[in-house]
Formats: structure tokens, C-alpha cells, sequence
């Protein structure tokens, strides 16, 4: 008697055993984003993000999920149009993207969170009964104000092409100045020939009526 209770008990024991070694091993769940409440995705007003939730299966049969967005409507959405996702056994990289976009006119330091739910769908065959299983997974986004080089919603890129305008600008600008100072320094040159032309005509002009008032010279021999 006393030998069949120690069976029995050992049997159990292993039972035991087996069930959770068993739901340690191909248990398969979700992965959140790397973000957390120490060190949360923080946006600015305008800003979009995409990310990716992950389904892990380390079982050794395939599952199917079906994803929804639980917490964070607001800002976040699915991109996926088929939210059911086969997930193969042994896989532990099948992605669930989500886009986190902060309206314009979000509260500096707004706290949200994004969130989705996994629900396991279930797989029947002939005999068998199996219960749908729910796993959950989120991350928190905080809104942040703009940084000195974002201030104004301008990124370094847009200063730097802002920048290059000006200059272009600028150079033009003087190309001009230079064009129109030439132009007039020529003029100015061409007007003082034209000028003193005209003076060396009129005193050979009046060199030439002088003699003529003067009479011909007549040599005495």
C-alpha cells in the first residue's frame, strides 16, 4: 500500500514536472518596443515614429495571432491591413509595425501609453479543444518640447538649405553691383575721350582762323 502511494505521488510529482518545463518552453508571447518607464519614446509635436511590436513562437508548433490596438488611439495606429499573423514554430522575429504620430497641438509633456492586445486563435482538430490564450504588450510615449536646432519645427537640414539660398542670393547681389559699377566707369571713360576730341578739334580750328586774320608772311631779302 504504502509502495503504491509513492508511485502514485512520484507519478505526480512528474506530471508536475513535465507541465511546467513544457509551458516554459514553447509558451509563445510579444515583445515590446525597447522603451520603458525610465526611458520612454519621446516626441515633439509633428514628429512620427514607426516601430514594431514582435511575436515570438518557441514552441514547436505554428500559431496564429490577432492583434489589436488596446491602448493609445489617439496617437498610434496599425499599419498592417491583415492584423491575423501566422507565426511558424521556432520564430521569435515575425514584426507588428505601429506608427506613433503627435498632433500639432499636443500638451508639452503629455504622458501616453501604446498598447496592444495578442490574442492566440484557436486551433481545433477532431478530439481536440483548445483555449484561446491573450498576451499584452505596450510602452509609453512622452510628448517633449523642440530642442534648440528643432525650435520652430526647422530641422538642421532646412537651416542648412535656408543658409545656402541666402548666400546664393547674396552672391548674386553683388555680381550686380560689381556689373553696374564696370558699366559705369566705361561710360564715364568713353565721355572724357569724346570730350577731349572735341577741345583738340576747336583749337585747331582756331589756329587755323588766327593765321588766316594774320595775313601771309612775306620774307625780306
Amino acid at each position: 500500500m504504502i509502495k503504491s502511494n509513492s508511485i502514485i505521488k512520484f507519478g505526480i510529482c512528474s506530471l508536475f514536472l513535465i507541465i511546467i518545463l513544457s509551458s516554459g518552453v514553447i509558451s509563445p508571447g510579444v515583445a515590446s518596443p525597447p522603451y520603458g518607464p525610465e526611458s520612454p519614446l519621446e516626441l515633439v509635436p509633428g514628429e512620427s515614429k514607426s516601430l514594431d511590436f514582435i511575436l515570438q513562437n518557441a514552441g514547436g508548433e505554428d500559431i496564429k495571432f490577432r492583434v489589436t490596438l488596446t491602448q493609445g488611439e489617439a496617437i498610434a495606429r496599425l499599419t498592417d491591413n491583415n492584423l491575423e499573423y501566422l507565426v511558424p514554430a521556432g520564430r521569435t522575429d515575425v514584426k507588428v509595425p505601429v506608427l506613433v504620430s503627435i498632433p500639432e497641438e499636443a500638451v508639452l509633456g503629455s504622458e501616453h501609453t501604446v498598447g496592444i492586445s495578442v490574442e492566440e486563435i484557436p486551433v481545433t482538430s477532431e478530439g481536440t479543444l483548445q483555449f484561446a490564450t491573450r498576451y499584452g504588450s505596450s510602452f509609453p510615449v512622452v510628448v517633449k518640447a523642440f530642442s534648440p536646432g528643432e525650435a520652430g519645427g526647422e530641422t538642421e537640414e532646412g537651416l542648412s538649405t535656408g543658409l545656402l539660398i541666402g548666400i546664393a542670393i547674396g552672391i548674386l547681389v553683388l555680381l550686380i553691383i560689381i556689373l553696374v559699377v564696370v558699366l559705369k566707369r566705361r561710360s564715364k571713360a568713353g565721355s572724357m575721350m569724346a570730350g577731349t576730341g572735341q577741345t583738340e578739334a576747336q583749337m585747331q580750328t582756331s589756329g587755323e582762323m588766327e593765321d588766316e586774320r594774320k595775313g601771309p608772311v612775306y620774307s625780306l631779302k
